[in-house]
């Protein structure tokens, strides 16, 4: 991934947690950034609409 403030931000939750250990890791990153998803390169998955729970439908309409 090349998001920089989605690495930022990982590198930020265990700093928060445990200061003493991290801070040598990760200097000048703040505390509680938000969490940051970027969007996916993947084509959304189409699941066929036969009536059945999709759960069924993954699995051959086999109840799981």
């Amino acid at each position: 991934m090349r998001s920089e403030a989605f690495h930022e931000r990982n590198r930020s939750a265990p700093h928060s947690q445990d200061r003493e250990t991290y801070a040598d890791l990760f200097p000048g990153v703040p505390d509680g950034l938000p969490q940051v998803w970027p969007a996916s390169d993947r084509e959304p998955r189409q699941i066929p609409t036969t009536g059945e729970p999709h759960w069924q439908q993954e699995r051959g309409g086999r109840p799981c």
